[in-house]
């Protein structure tokens, strides 16, 4: 290098030192102008590792969504609380009911596992989900109502199902009937039980060769102390009968001797206006001289469909029998007919009363 061009650069140095004098910018200050912008690369370059992080984790969630190389096997837990279930080849359980341990599980569409008891529908099939998590099966009471799911935790709807040791039928909304009258249709024979203990008398149909099982429906019914227990073939018949009081009753059958169903009681013969409401309003209870008191709508129904020599079993018991006992709303004095009698029905809708 000659003389000419060491002068300049060692004039250009000064002049700059100079200049950057006069600015007040030493070379300490040009270190930390560095040093910021040094710090500046590096907190851009962690956000961009962060934003490559969170993309990668949506993608491996997406991933886990559309069940496609998904590493997970087992139960999942993710940050929002939801639960999801992984097969042993690593797919996630979806849109079904899955049985995990010996428990049924119900899975939504984007396989997030059903937690809410109560009620459940899912691809039109109807479940029932406990309050510990897992689907019912089998024979269930929910609320005031009786239900039948299967091994996969679906409702049965109009159909029937054996439990308990009976058939039952469940109808369009899964619920048990209690009168299978319609659904069955008329029968050649029919089986009667008699409980004196809890007052009800039960219809049975038979069901092949398993017997008398079918539950048909159930009526109220007041037996007396002196109801006579044990099983016995129906003889006769009578549409109107004088009874102990005197008074009448209708639609009587003949258990054994004096021993009959019939209606409530009349206090003039043949003339069902003229019920005795005192009488009528103690069904459900025992306070008969004997005879098996019922409705006039019951009574002629086992009159109407219970063929001479149909077996009756009266016996007593605390047990409940298959469907519950029904209630019946109390009359008023003036109300001089039995509202469940065909013949009269005419009454209730020209009185406007409600039974």
């Amino acid at each position: 290098m000659n003389n000419k061009i060491k002068k300049i650069i060692i004039l250009g140095g000064m002049l700059l030192s100079g200049i950057l004098f006069v600015l007040g910018f030493t070379n300490a200050d040009a270190e930390i102008t560095i040093k910021k912008k040094d710090n500046r690369q590096e907190i851009k370059t962690e956000k961009t590792v962060k934003a490559e992080k969170t993309v990668e984790t949506a993608k491996t969630l997406e991933k886990a969504k559309t069940g496609k190389a998904v590493k997970r096997k087992g139960w999942y837990t993710a940050k929002s609380g939801r639960k999801y279930y992984y097969k042993a080849d690593g797919t996630p359980v979806k849109n079904r009911a899955y049985r995990i341990n010996g428990n049924l599980y119900l899975f939504s569409k984007s396989g997030i596992l059903c937690t809410k008891p109560g009620f459940k529908t899912l691809n039109g099939k109807r479940y029932y989900l406990r309050k510990n998590g897992t689907l019912a099966v089998g024979y269930r009471k929910i609320g005031d109502d009786y239900y039948y799911f299967s091994k996969t935790g679906v409702m049965y709807k109009n159909r029937w199902a054996y439990a308990r040791g009976y058939k039952f039928y469940f109808g369009k909304n899964g619920k048990r009937l209690t009168d299978v009258d319609a659904v069955l249709g008329k029968r050649s024979s029919y089986s009667i039980e008699v409980n004196k203990t809890k007052n009800t008398v039960t219809i049975y149909a038979k069901d092949g060769n398993k017997g008398y099982t079918i539950p048909v429906k159930t009526f109220v019914c007041s037996t007396g102390d002196s109801t006579p227990t044990g099983v016995f073939s129906t003889p006769y018949k009578y549409r109107w009968l004088g009874l102990v009081g005197p008074c009448w009753g209708q639609w009587c059958t003949q258990i054994q001797g004096n021993y009959l169903f019939h209606s409530e009681c009349y206090t003039e013969p043949n003339d069902n206006n003229s019920l005795d409401v005192a009488e009528y309003n103690k069904i459900g209870t025992t306070c008969s001289h004997g005879c098996i008191r019922l409705r006039a709508g019951d009574a002629k129904w086992i009159y109407d469909n219970c063929s001479l020599g149909t077996k009756v079993t009266i016996f007593t018991s605390n047990k409940n029998g298959p469907f519950p006992k029904p209630t019946e709303k109390k009359l008023k004095s003036w109300h001089t007919w039995d509202p469940t009698d065909p013949d009269m029905m005419y009454k209730c809708r020209q009185s406007g009363c409600r039974h």
